[in-house]
């Protein structure tokens, strides 16, 4: 993966949060905990 790729997967998350608290409630609430789990899953395979 070329080094830009990283930070325009962490730009996409970044987005996709900001959408979730955007959203607010439980429904954001949970989006936001699934996005951390989903790059929290890509970070522990990139090591």
């Amino acid at each position: 993966m070329p080094p830009w790729a990283f930070a325009a997967l962490m730009l996409g998350a970044f987005t996709i949060v900001a959408a979730f608290v955007l959203l607010g409630g439980w429904p954001g609430l949970i989006g936001i905990a699934i996005t951390a789990v989903v790059l929290i899953g890509f970070a522990a395979t990139r090591l």
